[in-house]
């Protein structure tokens, strides 16, 4: 017999009541900023829980300056791994003007759901595959494991760096992968955020929502619009 969740649902990817924040102090490295919690990556009791069950690794809390660098890559391996695993929603257009980006990262790890656009969504040019909502719940993970992680945004696709203790690695959820930076790249990260605009076609935040991205109009705004006006010769 199947055992049926006590988690009550509005929609299968929202999760009725949403969990306790949690706070706690962030450690005093150069990289701290990359530990405080942005809006849509709050630290709750959902987020925790995952993060603390993640299979393979140590579930004691630790700072950063007591996890040496390949211990800090585990985790970062089992948190894919793990988020990796969720289901695939795959969800028409009404259901990606409604959830696509909007969802917290509390609301995507308790749902264990991520929103994938259809044919219909693809027809309108939104290349919408998972990566915005993997990378939300990959970010709040990792900083619940005390890993300074941004948030990043390059033209259709996001992905997380996070540091090891020693150096910047970028971790794409999607494709599982885990790579190093570029030392130009790795310098321009203790700078702070990186708002992504209509001219500017990056961003670097806490979250999605800290660097402008909070639905599809904004996936609209900033790469639909621009990748239709240069195919039109604008």
């Amino acid at each position: 017999m199947k055992k049926r969740s006590n988690v009550r649902t509005i929609h299968p990817l929202v999760p009725r009541k949403p969990t306790r924040i949690i706070t706690h102090r962030i450690a005093q490295i150069s990289e701290r900023r990359w530990l405080a919690q942005g809006i849509q990556t709050k630290q709750t009791e959902g987020v925790h829980r995952f993060a603390f069950e993640l299979p393979g690794v140590n579930p004691h809390k630790k700072s950063l300056a007591r996890q040496d660098s390949q211990q800090v890559q585990r985790i970062a391996v089992a948190a894919i791994h793990a988020i990796s695993a969720f289901e695939p929603y795959r969800g028409n257009l009404a259901d990606a003007k409604q959830y696509y980006a909007r969802r917290t990262a509390d609301q995507i790890i308790r749902s264990r759901k991520i929103l994938v656009g259809n044919e219909e969504v693809r027809r309108q040019g939104f290349n919408v595959e998972g990566c915005q909502d993997y990378s939300t719940a990959l970010v709040a993970v990792l900083r619940a494991r005390s890993i300074p992680c941004v948030f990043l945004r390059a033209n259709d696709h996001s992905f997380v760096y996070f540091f090891t203790g020693r150096e910047w690695l970028k971790a794409d959820p999607p494709s599982e992968k885990i790579e190093r930076l570029p030392a130009h790249v790795a310098k321009r990260l203790p700078k702070g955020e990186e708002k992504i605009t209509q001219e500017k076609h990056f961003g670097l935040g806490l979250d999605g929502w800290d660097i402008g991205i909070r639905g599809l109009n904004d996936f609209y705004k900033y790469y639909v619009a621009r990748e239709r006006a240069r195919a039109n010769g604008k």
